[in-house]
C-alpha cells in the first residue's frame, strides 16, 4: 500500500452548528488517527494521513461537491446524496485520492463505502457498537477485504456475552427501580437526535413527523405509550409538548436499562435506535419504523454471510494493541488473546446496588 488514509463521511452536514463549512466528522477522524496511526505506521511502514475534504478551494471540498451536485449545503442536502453520489466524475475524482490506500474510516457512508468497493480500494471501517451496556464501549469493525474481514470475525466478542452481561444489568434493575409502576403491555419509544445517519431513510432525514407517527401507530397498538428521550436531544420542549399533544402517549425519564429489565415493557420501539439491538438481549420485544439493514450482526453468523453483508462484528479490547493489528494486516499469524470484557468483576457489587467498607 502506498500509504493508509483515515477517513469519514465527507459530505455530513450539521443545521445544529453554528458553522457548517468544517466537517463535523472531522473530530472523529483525527481520533482514530490518534489511536491507530502510530500502531499501524509502524507495522507497515506507510504514511498516515487524515483526509476531510476540508481543503479549500479545491473540486473535491464539501462546498464543491455540493455546487455541483446543485444541492443545499445543508443536512436536507446531506441526506438526498448519502445512498449514492450519481455523478461519475465526482466518484472518479474521489477514488483518485484514495488509490493504492488502505482506507481507515469511521462509520463510512454508503456512498464512499460504494466507490471504494467499485474502484477496489481495501478498507477497515469502524463505528460505536450499539452494544453499551457492558463494562466499557466496543468499536464495530468490518473490512471489505476477505482475510482481513475473517480474521475479523475469527477475534470478534462472542455474542452470548452479551447476554450474560444483559442478565446481570437486568438483575440490578431489579433492586433499583422503585418508580411508579409501569402499564403492563406497554411500549417504550426511543427518541434519537435530531441530525443522525441512522434517520436517513429514501433520501430523507426524518424526525419529528415520523415521530409522531410512530406513536400514534404505538397508541393504537398499546394501552400506554411511553416516550424516552434521547439525551443529547437539544430540542427537548418542542417534544415534551408533541408528546403532551397526543392519546395515550406519557413522557418517562428514567434509564433505559432499567425500562429494558422490566417485564411490563412490551414492545421497544424507534425509528431506528441503535437500543433495539441491546433490547433483544434482554427479552424486549423489538418494532423499527426506517425500514434499514442490520448494520451491525450480533447472531454470531457464519463469516460469509456477514462479509457478504458488509455488517460490523465486536472488536475485542484487544484492538488497542499492537498485536491485534498485526494479526488482522498479515504481519502476524498469531491470534492475539481475545479477552472479552469481565462480566464477573464486581458483578455481585453491581447487581446489589449497595456498598460497604472499601
Amino acid at each position: 500500500m502506498d500509504d493508509i488514509v483515515f477517513t469519514s463521511d465527507l459530505l455530513k452536514i450539521d443545521d445544529r452548528l453554528a458553522e457548517r463549512l468544517p466537517n463535523p466528522q472531522s473530530i472523529n477522524i483525527e481520533w482514530l488517527h490518534a489511536l491507530f496511526a502510530p500502531i499501524l505506521a509502524s507495522l507497515t511502514g506507510s504514511n498516515c494521513r487524515i483526509y476531510a475534504a476540508e481543503d479549500y478551494p479545491n473540486p473535491l471540498s464539501r462546498l464543491a461537491v455540493y455546487r455541483r451536485l446543485q444541492r443545499d449545503f445543508s443536512s436536507a442536502g446531506w441526506a438526498s446524496l448519502y445512498d449514492r453520489l450519481d455523478d461519475p466524475d465526482v466518484e472518479c475524482a474521489l477514488a483518485s485520492r484514495f488509490a493504492g490506500a488502505l482506507i481507515v474510516s469511521f462509520e463510512m457512508p454508503p456512498y464512499l463505502e460504494a466507490i471504494l468497493r467499485r474502484h477496489e480500494i481495501g478498507f477497515i471501517d469502524l463505528t460505536i457498537h450499539p452494544i453499551r451496556y457492558l463494562a466499557d464501549y466496543m468499536f464495530g469493525i468490518r473490512s471489505n477485504i476477505e482475510a482481513v474481514s475473517q480474521r475479523l470475525h475469527a477475534t470478534q466478542i462472542d455474542p452470548e456475552h452479551f447476554q450474560d452481561a444483559a442478565r446481570i444489568s437486568a438483575a440490578r434493575s431489579v433492586r433499583v427501580w422503585r418508580r411508579k409502576p409501569i402499564e403492563p403491555g406497554s411500549a417504550v419509544f426511543l427518541g434519537q437526535i435530531e441530525i443522525d445517519a441512522s434517520l436517513i431513510h429514501q433520501g430523507r432525514l426524518h424526525d419529528v413527523e415520523a415521530v409522531e407517527g410512530a406513536l400514534l401507530d404505538l397508541s393504537t397498538r398499546h394501552r400506554k405509550v411511553y416516550y424516552k428521550a434521547h439525551p443529547h436531544r437539544k430540542d427537548l420542549d418542542r417534544i415534551k409538548q408533541l408528546v403532551a399533544s397526543l392519546p395515550r402517549v406519557e413522557w418517562l425519564d428514567a434509564n433505559i436499562y432499567d425500562l429494558l429489565a422490566l417485564p411490563e415493557i412490551d414492545v421497544v420501539a424507534s425509528l431506528s435506535s441503535g437500543t433495539l439491538v441491546e433490547a433483544g438481549f434482554f427479552g424486549r420485544n423489538t418494532r423499527r419504523y426506517l425500514a434499514r439493514s442490520p448494520l451491525v450482526d450480533v447472531s454470531g453468523a457464519a463469516h460469509e454471510e456477514v462479509f457478504r453483508r458488509g455488517q460490523y462484528v465486536a472488536a475485542p479490547p484487544a484492538v488497542f494493541g499492537k498485536a491485534y493489528w498485526a494479526y488482522l494486516l498479515g504481519a502476524s499469524d498469531e491470534a492475539p488473546p481475545v479477552h472479552s470484557f469481565d462480566l464477573m468483576r464486581d458483578a455481585l457489587r453491581t447487581t446489589l446496588n449497595m456498598q460497604w467498607g472499601r
